[in-house]
Parts: structure tokens; C-alpha cells; sequence
């Protein structure tokens, strides 16, 4: 082991990696509960590699280690009990919000990255028919520790390894230059010292590639992040390809496979301030000239996730149906709503949805909000005139304000009053060609935030929104 690589463990071994807010939140909820299940823990856990490393390391601090090898969140939870979990909560330190410095930035994409492998592999490894799939969920959420730790410690050095991938050097030539040796051999030494379950540590073995538990880590954590920067780029049809061979798929069956996972993935990070690759998946089209042969496959896959239909709803009206879990739509709220959060300072945002019968208005979609807020219930009926019920009359944007809240108070239903924010908030009807399929709505708890060009930003967004929800029902309606 080189003398740099010693040291660096040594420096970085004895530090906790933060968890995220919403985890220790729902961890909280759960251990509050007097039915809850090891499962359920498992399913808010593994989603955060900070508080699922910690759960392993606190094993190794107990008066008698197991003795024998504890590789699943469930296993470890019923061997040590409730104790790791409440050490997680009472001692990690927490991402809180969105991270606006680079550290963090990098350490919650490379977080999102574990937890897409981890999903990516679940999938796989149930199509393998795999014994225990829950044991590669793991190994691919945490294989990566090494780099999530120097994100966490030496953001700086970080950055300019970043840096140098960045102007074309590969990762192992990155972290050579500004370290003296790869993230992955500080991840394997990191494993063995802090005794992660064995298959991680196989998994950084270049000669495991040749197995098939391991390899099945290996692609799953280069797929992740290979998608998370380009999801039409060589290496990631590449990968794409192998994994099709590890799956004994056609590649194109494999690709919409895939697509359908990063689809399901962001639906499952509601609430974590994690980067979603499936955002990304509408940047592909069909002949642009960097979609490489997979691309027409990918696109009439993303067209043909959104249904819109034109049912009879009893007045000879047509109102598009739209199926929001993993559909194009919810990813275009998704990145949408990251927007107003990242580039116009907004908090919340919110989509509510117009049923089938069009009497109704109901929340679908939300970020931002705390667990218990009470946007969370936001429903309103449209039988009566309030500004809900001429938002959906035709495509419009609103902003309540100091200047006119006086006027327009009255028209929002009173019930609504401790549900919204009545100090200022932007709201606008979302429409599919001519047809209304609800509104999107965004405020801040500092109104300041919420001005003209905050506003001007937030309608141009919507306008964006509608026209590529309007593009996707063509394609499909063409294909």
C-alpha cells in the first residue's frame, strides 16, 4: 500500500459521511411507530449511503462484533437492533436543503449515483433470479465510499480532480495527479478497515470482472455514472450493451429497461435533494447527431411512457389522461420544479392535477415541503368560480402580491388560506395542446424572492413545459 494511500486512510477512516435531512426525518417517523419492520427501515436506508455506512460501522463498535458476515441492512438491523439507527440520528451530520458549495454538489451526485446502481442492480439481479438481491443493492450503494468520503473531507481536492476530468483525463489519471493513487483503491482499503461486507471489496478487484456478483456492481456503478453525464454518450451505450449480455437481453429491450428504472428511481427520490439522471433522458432525439444507435429505440420508448387519451368524460370534451408515476410528465415536473429551486430561489412547488371528471383539483406532485405540511392535502373542487376554476379556462399565469391581495384574496377558497401561501406565490395552468391537465405552483417563505423577474422566469418555464408535454403527445400519437 503506498505511503500517500496509508496516510489518506488514516486521515479520513475515523469520520462519519452526513446523511441526508429527509432520511433521518423518516427514520425518526418509523422508530415512532410501534409496527415497523426491519424492511421498512431498509427502504428508507437505502437510499442514503451516509446513514447506511454508518449502520455497518456502528457493528464494528459494539462489546461483540458479529462474527459472521452481515451483508444487508435488514440482517445488520436485526443482529444490533434499533441502536445503530438511533446513533444515525442523533450523531450524523445532515445535508439540510439543497447544496449550493461544490463539496456537497459532488457528494450528492456521487450519492445519486449509488442509489441509481442500486436500483439499476436490484432489477438485474432479480432478472438473474439472484438469491439475495438486497446484499447487491448494498454493495453497489457503498462501493463507491472512497470518493464519497474525499467529497465530504477534501472538497477542494476534489474539485480539481473534477477539474481534470473535465479538460479529458480519465478518472484513474485524475485521481492519480491529485492524489498518487485511484478512488478505487482508497475504497477497497476504506472497505477492509472498516469490514463492509465482502462483496463490495470484490467488486474493486479489477480480476472480479470475471464473476458475476462483482461484475454485476461494476456495471451497475459505471452505468449510473456514465448516464449521469450523458446519457447518449459511446461509454454509456457501451455499458448499456454489456449489461444486456449480463442480463441475456436484446440491448434495445435492455435500454427501455433501463430508462424505465431511471424513470421509477426519481419517483423514489422524492424528497431527497439527490440530481435525477432520468431529467436528462429528454435531451435525446431521434437523428440528432450525437444520439448514437440505441437513441430512436430510447426516444419511442420516453414518447410512448406518457399516455395521453381523449376518453369521454360525458360533456363530448376531450381531457388527456396522463399516468404520472415514471412518465415523461412527471420527469419534466421533476426538472422543472429543480429550476425554480436552483435558478429563481423558489422553495416549494407543486403540481396538482385535474381528475378525470374535471370537478377537481388535487396534489400530485411536491418538493420542498416539510412531511407534514399541509400543501400536501391541497385538493380543491371547481364547481364554484374562484381562481382555480378560471386558471383552468385557458392557459394563464398569476402572481399574488402585496399590490394585489386585497383584491384577489377573496377569490381563493378561505379553507385554502392555511394551505398556501396568501403572503405571495406564483401559480399558472398547465395545458397539453388545448387541453388543461392542471396547475404548477411555487412560492418562498421570504417574498422577497418572489418579483418580476422571479415571475418572468417561472412563466417561461411553464411555457417550456407545456410545449415539450405537447411534443411527447405528438410523438406518440405519430409513432
Amino acid at each position: 500500500m503506498a505511503a500517500s494511500l496509508h496516510d489518506w486512510i488514516n486521515r479520513i477512516k475515523n469520520q462519519p459521511l452526513p446523511a441526508m435531512a429527509y432520511t433521518v426525518q423518516s427514520i425518526s417517523a418509523l422508530m415512532a411507530r410501534s409496527s415497523t419492520t426491519h424492511a421498512d427501515y431498509q427502504r428508507i436506508v437505502a437510499r442514503d449511503p451516509g446513514f447506511s455506512l454508518s449502520i455497518f460501522r456502528h457493528l464494528e463498535t459494539l462489546p461483540r462484533p458479529p462474527r459472521e458476515p452481515i451483508s444487508t441492512i435488514v440482517h445488520a438491523v436485526a443482529l444490533a437492533g434499533t441502536a445503530p439507527l438511533e446513533a444515525g440520528i442523533n450523531q450524523l451530520p445532515v445535508i439540510r436543503n439543497h447544496a449550493n458549495d461544490g463539496g456537497k454538489q459532488g457528494l450528492l451526485a456521487c450519492y445519486s449515483c449509488a442509489v441509481h446502481a442500486a436500483m439499476y442492480l436490484s432489477h438485474w439481479g432479480a432478472i438473474r433470479k439472484d438469491p439475495n438481491t438486497d446484499e447487491l443493492m448494498l454493495a453497489a450503494l457503498l462501493r463507491d465510499c472512497g470518493e464519497m468520503t474525499l467529497w465530504s473531507e477534501a472538497p477542494e481536492q476534489m474539485a480539481a480532480f473534477a477539474l481534470r476530468i473535465e479538460r479529458g483525463l480519465s478518472r484513474e489519471n485524475a485521481a492519480l495527479a491529485v492524489f498518487g493513487f485511484t478512488l478505487d483503491q482508497l475504497s477497497l482499503g476504506l472497505a477492509e478497515v472498516w469490514k463492509l461486507p465482502a462483496l463490495i471489496a470484490e467488486s474493486l478487484a479489477p480480476d472480479s470482472a470475471f464473476r458475476v456478483r462483482p461484475l454485476g456492481v461494476m456495471l451497475a456503478c459505471e452505468l449510473a455514472r456514465s448516464s449521469a453525464a450523458d446519457w447518449g454518450s459511446g461509454q454509456t451505450m457501451e455499458l448499456i450493451d454489456l449489461v444486456a449480455e449480463y442480463c441475456r437481453q436484446r440491448p434495445d429491450l435492455t435500454a427501455a429497461s433501463v430508462h424505465s428504472l431511471s424513470a421509477e428511481t426519481a419517483r423514489q427520490l422524492q424528497g431527497l435533494d439527490l440530481p435525477l439522471s432520468a431529467t436528462t433522458l429528454l435531451q435525446l432525439h431521434p437523428g440528432s447527431a450525437k444520439a448514437p444507435q440505441h437513441t430512436a429505440e430510447q426516444a419511442k420508448f420516453t414518447a410512448a411512457s406518457l399516455t395521453c387519451s381523449t376518453p369521454d368524460v360525458g360533456n363530448g370534451d376531450a381531457l388527456p389522461v396522463v399516468r404520472l408515476s415514471g412518465s415523461p410528465l412527471q420527469i419534466q415536473l421533476t426538472r422543472t420544479m429543480q429550476q425554480l429551486r436552483d435558478n429563481a430561489g423558489l422553495e416549494r412547488a407543486m403540481f396538482a392535477m385535474l381528475t378525470p371528471d374535471r370537478k377537481m383539483l388535487r396534489a400530485k406532485f411536491i418538493i420542498g415541503a416539510e412531511q407534514e405540511a399541509a400543501i400536501k392535502t391541497f385538493q380543491v373542487s371547481l364547481e364554484k368560480r374562484h381562481l382555480f376554476k378560471l386558471l383552468m379556462a385557458k392557459s394563464q399565469s398569476f402572481w399574488l402580491n402585496t399590490d394585489n391581495r386585497k383584491k384577489y384574496l377573496p377569490a381563493i377558497p378561505q379553507y385554502l388560506h392555511n394551505t398556501l401561501n396568501i403572503e405571495g406565490f406564483f401559480i399558472s395552468s398547465l395545458f397539453i395542446g388545448d387541453k388543461p391537465i392542471g396547475i404548477l405552483y411555487a412560492d418562498a417563505n421570504d417574498t422577497i424572492k418572489l418579483n418580476n423577474r422571479s415571475f418572468t422566469f417561472f412563466k417561461q418555464l411553464v411555457l417550456q413545459l407545456s410545449t415539450a408535454l405537447a411534443g411527447d403527445r405528438k410523438a406518440q400519437a405519430v409513432g
